[in-house]
C-alpha cells in the first residue's frame, strides 16, 4: 500500500508539473483507475466463472505454452510419466482441450470436468469423434456424479493455480473418495501464496500438504521446475517460483 501511495504521489507531482493542478487530479484519477480495472478480484468461484467464461479460448489454452521444450517437459515428467494406461482418468479443469488431446488416447475411459460451461462446450465439439470421454460442469469444488474408487488417475495442469485453498480441500476430500488404491493425482498448483501477475491464489505446497493428511493421501513428489531445474513451470516469473506439481497417492 505503501509503494503504490509514493507511485501515485509520484505521478501527482510530474503531472501537476506539466498540466496544472486541475488537469494533474483528473489524469491522476484516470491513471489509478485503469490499474484498478486491471486487477482481477480474489480467487473465489464466481471470479473463475466470470474470467474463464468470457476469454478467448481460440488457441485451447496453448496461449500458456511458452515453448515445445517446455510443454514435452510436461508431458513426460508429468503425464506421461504418472497417468494409468488404459485407465479410468479424470481431468479437471479441462479449458480448450490442451492437455486432454494427450489424455484421451492413454484412457480406456475419460471424464472431463469444468466449472465453466463453455470449457466443456468446446471439448465437446472438439472431442466429439472419442466415445469413451464423458463431460460435467460441476460447481468448481466436488464431483459428485463421479462414483467411489472408480479413477485410476487425476490431471489437472494450470486449473488449481486459480483456485482458492477452501476450494482445493474440498477436491481433495473427493480425490480420496474417488480414486482406486494405488490411483495417482496430479496437480499443478500455486506454491508460495498469491501471485498477483497471473492471478495466483493464495493456495501453497504446504497447504497441500496438509490437506492430503486430512484425508489420509500421500504426498509422493512436489516439483516446482522442469528438465532437472533448468526450466521453470512458469517461466514469466523473475524472482520467484510460483508454482509446484504435487504428485498425490491413495494407499
Amino acid at each position: 500500500m505503501a509503494s503504490g501511495l509514493r507511485e501515485m504521489l509520484a505521478v501527482a507531482r510530474t503531472v501537476r508539473r506539466d498540466l496544472g493542478t486541475g488537469r494533474a487530479v483528473a489524469v491522476l484519477a484516470h491513471k489509478w483507475w485503469r490499474k484498478l480495472r486491471r486487477q482481477k478480484p480474489p480467487n473465489t468461484l464466481e471470479a473463475n466463472l466470470e474470467v474463464w467464461e468470457t476469454h478467448d479460448w481460440s488457441e485451447a489454452g496453448d496461449e500458456w505454452t511458452p515453448s515445445p521444450e517446455w510443454k514435452q517437459a510436461v508431458l513426460y515428467e508429468f503425464l506421461y510419466e504418472y497417468m494409468p494406461r488404459q485407465g479410468a482418468l479424470l481431468e479437471i479443469g479441462p479449458g480448450g482441450g490442451r492437455w486432454t488431446e494427450h489424455l484421451a488416447p492413454l484412457a480406456r475411459a475419460l471424464t472431463l470436468v469444468d466449472l465453466t460451461p463453455a470449457c466443456i462446450g468446446l471439448c465437446r465439439a472438439r472431442f466429439a469423434d472419442h466415445k469413451h470421454i464423458e463431460y460435467h460442469v460441476n460447481d468448481g469444488r466436488s464431483l459428485p456424479f463421479v462414483p467411489d474408487a472408480s479413477i485410476d488417475g487425476i490431471w489437472s495442469f494450470d486449473t488449481f493455480v486459480h483456485i482458492a485453498p477452501p476450494d482445493i480441500h474440498s477436491y481433495v476430500k473427493e480425490f480420496a473418495r474417488i480414486l482406486k488404491p494405488h490411483g495417482v493425482a496430479v496437480i499443478h498448483h500455486a506454491r508460495a501464496g498469491a501471485y498477483s501477475r497471473s492471478w495466483r491464489s493464495d493456495m501453497t505446497a504446504e497447504h497441500m500438504q496438509e490437506f492430503c493428511r486430512d484425508f489420509r493421501l500421500q504426498v509422493a513428489l512436489q516439483q516446482d521446475s522442469l528438465a532437472g531445474g533448468t526450466i521453470p513451470l512458469y517461466q514469466m516469473a523473475t524472482q520467484t517460483k510460483p508454482d509446484v506439481v504435487t504428485v498425490i497417492r491413495k494407499a
